[in-house]
């Protein structure tokens, strides 16, 4: 289960502060949920710093082990802060998720060579930095 980000006490922004309530709530909703329920679906919209990604990455992982459906991911690092985020390989094989939308300035996609999104019937991909290596990447293995 993931755990809060370690954030020093000497910041004191509001910006700040917002994101240490959200990443509480999130961490807070996936934990008090029963670990064998199934999450249908998982929508994340947010603006982050490079130190929440690993956080993010640690929520979608725990969604795809409790079979998520639908996954819809708004991940977008602050312009002073931008650092690539790389989707977790466990999201490109899960056999549950049927649905995928990504959107983001900020995620990259390495995905395996085969046998990528196998029951993923709709699938929406936006990216305003594109890496075409990954992305002809992810066509060609679906």
């Amino acid at each position: 289960m993931p755990r809060g980000p370690a954030f020093s006490l000497r910041d004191s922004s509001p910006e700040f502060k917002d994101s240490v309530v959200f990443s509480t709530f999130v961490d807070r909703a996936l934990s008090l949920r029963d670990s064998s329920s199934d999450i249908k679906k998982f929508r994340l919209r947010c603006s982050c710093c490079s130190n929440d990604l690993a956080l993010i990455n640690a929520w979608i992982q725990t969604d795809i082990e409790r079979n998520v459906v639908e996954l819809d991911l708004r991940v977008d690092t602050i312009l002073d802060d931008y650092r690539r985020f790389e989707l977790p390989q466990c999201m490109f094989t899960c056999k549950t998720l049927v649905a995928l939308k990504v959107s983001s300035n900020c995620i990259t996609y390495d995905p395996p060579a085969s046998g990528c999104f196998l029951n993923v019937k709709k699938l929406y991909l936006r990216t305003e930095y594109p890496d075409n290596d990954s992305m002809g990447k992810i066509f060609c293995s679906t």
